[in-house]
């Protein structure tokens, strides 16, 4: 069943955090006249300090967000929602996808900078 559900709950988490990307950026456009920059690191080494340097450098003059959720096929979506698992049990699971929804019609957080850390299990 498990294997079953998966395809769909990613569907569905993936489609809710690109309507927030959206969302971020059409704010962006009205608030600041651009839409935000999102920069993807990739690799097999140094993603975690390459993202914390990048942000670093940027702070002091930009709104800067970090994927903070990890960096798998789940857990960007849900940093781009600001959503956070405790743990991975089905209750927490049916706890993320209530709160998902929730998180698109809550957050407002504007941005210049989205860096998101990006893993890869197996090649495609």
């Amino acid at each position: 069943m498990k294997k079953t559900l998966t395809p769909f709950f990613l569907f569905y988490l993936r489609f809710l955090s690109k309507a927030q990307l959206s969302k971020i950026a059409l704010l962006s456009r009205i608030t600041k006249g651009k839409k935000p920059v999102i920069i993807g690191i990739t690799g097999s080494a140094g993603k975690s300090t390459l993202m914390q340097t990048i942000e670093a450098v940027l702070k002091p003059q930009f709104e800067v967000k970090t994927s903070s959720s990890g960096n798998s096929e789940t857990g960007l979506p849900l940093s781009i929602l600001d959503l956070k698992i405790q743990a991975y049990s089905l209750i927490d699971w049916l706890k993320i996808a209530f709160l998902a929804p929730t998180k698109l019609l809550t957050n407002w957080q504007v941005y210049d900078y989205f860096i998101a850390e990006m893993g890869i299990d197996e090649p495609d």
